[in-house]
């Protein structure tokens, strides 16, 4: 991130505040901004960093797109995606992160945790578990997504989108919806997509790279981990497990498994979908999704995850048969 002479100066510090209009107050008085969203970043955690931070530069600001991860192989193609760094090295103390979709500085990595005091902070989220960390926050849980918020920051702006925006705010939007078939697609949401597509934004684009861009080897990991179905409370709860020798026998990574908890959920009758990822010996990342009669977040919030009331998500350490003994107690609890 290039800086000239005349922005070398240290910047004004932040007030804390909350709300819409704090951020867009920060945005029109600060000048660089390193733009971020949380580790293993889906399409609304890309699509909305992306489409913020090439508004930035279209506004004539200096921004700096950073995440921890690499960005997945499926949303390489999108807008401004080849800017994203994985290294803070060319951010300077001052300057203003925005953090996306994500309620937990921890959850950004361990360098920018590592560079905290250098920075100040905004954040823009819609998980009902955030934990408010920044000086300027923008919390909705009731936004479908993060990028809604983020095209109501610049509807708030009057800032003209452009194609490149609009693609990447309809990518965090069609993720975070389901392809508009969850609850959480709200009037406001179809009203917010046609105005992108008007604006350039392509849905069969998008639609494309999200759901229909698999590799081979994503299919021969997918019937893996469906043969680890299990079903209990009468077919109501179900997990699916993959394992790292599943990863090593398809020569896949965790970056293959988006969406596969879906599967399971999808199954007529049940109620929650649970998905183990094995991160190491006795160390499960576990995925939920609810189809509505149970707060997945109840259970996650109990391994300190969290998330939103049909998807969340926790990491939880034991034998495998002990998770899911702890998981499914939990759930059909709450049935």
């Amino acid at each position: 991130m290039t800086e000239p002479a005349a922005l070398r100066a240290p910047q004004a510090p932040i007030e804390p505040a909350t709300g819409l209009d704090a951020v867009v107050r920060v945005i029109r008085e600060r000048d660089r901004f390193v733009v971020t969203a949380h580790r293993n970043p889906e399409g609304d955690a890309l699509g909305a960093s992306l489409g913020l931070g090439g508004a930035l530069l279209e506004m004539g600001k200096q921004v700096l797109f950073y995440n921890a991860d690499p960005v997945p192989r499926v949303l390489r193609p999108f807008p401004l995606a080849d800017r994203v760094v994985n290294t803070l090295g060319d951010a300077r103390a001052g300057d203003t992160v925005i953090v996306c979709d994500c309620g937990e500085l921890e959850r950004v990595g361990e360098e920018m945790l590592a560079r905290r005091v250098d920075f100040r902070f905004v954040n823009l989220d819609h998980h009902v578990s955030s934990l408010g960390f920044a000086e300027v926050s923008y919390i909705d849980p009731q936004a479908s997504a993060t990028a809604l918020l983020v095209y109501r920051v610049l509807q708030r702006l009057g800032h003209a989108v452009t194609s490149e925006v609009a693609t990447n705010l309809l990518c965090g939007i069609v993720t975070d919806t389901g392809s508009f078939r969850y609850s959480n697609a709200t009037p406001e949401t179809f009203e917010a997509a046609a105005d992108l597509v008007r604006r350039g934004a392509r849905p069969d684009f998008v639609s494309r790279r999200l759901f229909d861009s698999n590799e081979e080897k994503t299919l021969h990991l997918l019937a893996l981990v469906l043969g680890s179905l299990e079903r209990t409370a009468g077919g109501k709860i179900v997990t699916v497990v993959v394992s790292r020798e599943m990863f090593d026998a398809t020569g896949t990574t965790a970056e293959h498994v988006e969406n596969f908890v879906n599967y399971p959920r999808s199954i007529e009758g049940v109620e929650v979908a649970v998905l183990l990822r094995e991160l190491g010996p006795d160390h499960w990342k576990v995925s939920l999704r609810g189809n509505g009669r149970v707060d997945t977040t109840a259970i996650s919030g109990a391994y300190d995850g969290g998330g939103h009331r049909n998807a969340s998500g926790c990491e939880v350490r034991g034998r495998l048969d002990e998770v899911k003994r702890a998981i499914f107690a939990r759930a059909q609890a709450l049935l």
